[in-house]
């Protein structure tokens, strides 16, 4: 998904020094790294790398290959339960970003999620 959206975005005449992508785990991060091998221009951070800093569109990845049992014990899941972080994440866009998510992360994220929600943004 997140490759097919970054090359509808350069078809759409979307220059790739303009797109990053934000990942919350460095095993995400490694692996758009390998994906996008052609694609230099196109940064792949992790959300602490990207700290202070902004891209005119930004490609937020928050899934996982499963979704925790139980959110509030998983070790894994303190990451992304940081507000801090989720702050820094969704605030790095000047004109566009895209999240992909699991539903369950509308459990941890609920106020990014209604904002979303109420505005008919969710697909």
């Amino acid at each position: 998904m997140a490759m097919m959206l970054i090359y509808d975005a350069l078809k759409h005449n979307v220059q790739p020094e303009d797109i990053d992508v934000i990942c919350l785990y460095k095993g995400q991060a490694a692996t758009m790294c390998s994906m996008l091998k052609d694609h230099k221009k196109i940064e792949v951070a992790t959300v602490d790398s990207f700290q202070g800093r902004e891209k005119s569109y930004i490609l937020l990845l928050t899934t996982r290959t499963y979704a925790p049992r139980n959110i509030a014990v998983d070790d894994s899941s303190i990451f992304i339960k940081n507000r801090q972080r989720m702050n820094v994440a969704t605030s790095r866009a000047i004109h566009g970003m895209i999240i992909l998510a699991h539903p369950w992360i509308q459990n941890v994220w609920s106020d990014v999620y209604s904002y979303c929600q109420d505005r008919g943004l969710i697909r």
